[in-house]
């Protein structure tokens, strides 16, 4: 699973970004880790002070790319932030400032919002409806199956200049029985002798690592081992394998990816590909380590012909 590990509150002042953090923390009992503004903020009060943006929206733009991340951004109409300003005023701000930031919020959600890791909510809703809406959205962005995680890939292409996001990075969770969880990786058929090569050459890797037939002429011990790695220059660049006490990482690098026709048949074969790692270095099911994670970076995730 493609967990949400982290949430940020967005919006201009007076939107209503302070109760909903509170009350999401009080619905999920503090489960999230929340934060109340950060790099949209940042951009948009580099624009509101005439300040250099680059470095913010370079930081917007990773963690947009950030599937695990989730912004929730808050714009009610105008008029209502008017009405929290007469009664409770602001000591940032003058109702023209105000007016200007919301304008300037306006904007930058126009220029963001097809991205998959980016929630608006321009209706005023109330406290416990607003609130039911974001938690919905959060366990919807969570996703499991491969078509769903390639789906979220696409949005942010779609979203992004030229239809290339770059990079998107994600961490998934695999848990028990990850090692036997996908058994059609091969079924997708132009990628078929592709993915049997990588496979073939990871597995022979790790193999010739721990027997010793390598430049050091050492057998490579699996938890302590830097030296279960594939790398090419294709598209599927790299995989590692990193087995510690307490956790099993993997780690891929996609030098890029046609994310409408291949991404989701990438992403099943790599999620098979753990499995069969595991399984050559003697892992269990019932000994898989607590940490047991897929990350996952694309360094190009394009649509072709769109």
């Amino acid at each position: 699973m493609v967990k949400i590990n982290d949430i940020t509150i967005e919006g201009p002042d007076l939107s209503g970004k302070t109760t909903l953090f509170n009350n999401l923390h009080n619905k999920t009992n503090y489960k999230y880790n929340i934060q109340d503004r950060s790099e949209l903020s940042m951009l948009a009060y580099a624009i509101l002070y005439d300040r250099d943006q680059a470095v913010w929206r370079r930081r917007l733009r990773n963690k947009l790319n950030n599937l695990n991340h989730l912004f929730v951004v808050l714009l009610p109409p105008l008029s209502v932030a008017h009405d929290r300003f007469k009664n409770r005023g602001d000591d940032k701000h003058t109702k023209s400032s105000l007016t200007q930031l919301y304008k300037i919020f306006y904007d930058l959600i126009e220029e963001f919002k097809l991205y998959s890791t980016f929630f608006v909510v321009k209706e005023p809703y109330g406290e416990d409806e607003l609130m039911e809406r974001v938690y919905k959205k959060i366990n919807n962005s969570q996703p499991e199956k491969p078509e769903l995680v390639a789906e979220k890939v696409r949005m942010n292409a779609l979203a992004s200049p030229n239809k290339e996001a770059y990079p998107i990075v994600f961490e998934t969770e695999l848990g028990h029985g990850f090692m036997t969880s996908i058994t059609d990786a091969f079924e997708f058929e132009s990628e078929r002798e592709y993915y049997t090569k990588i496979l073939s050459k990871t597995l022979t890797t790790l193999t010739k690592e721990m027997v010793g037939d390598n430049s050091y002429l050492t057998k490579q011990d699996p938890v302590k081992t830097r030296r279960f790695i594939y790398a090419d220059d294709s598209c599927i660049a790299l995989f590692h394998m990193m087995y510690r006490e307490g956790r099993l990482n993997f780690y891929a690098t996609l030098r890029s990816s046609d994310i409408v026709n291949i991404f989701q048949h990438d992403y099943k074969f790599l999620l098979y590909l753990c499995g069969e790692c595991a399984k050559s270095v003697g892992i269990k099911d019932y000994e898989i380590p607590e940490e047991c994670t897929l990350t996952v970076t694309i360094n190009s995730a394009h649509i072709i012909g769109d």
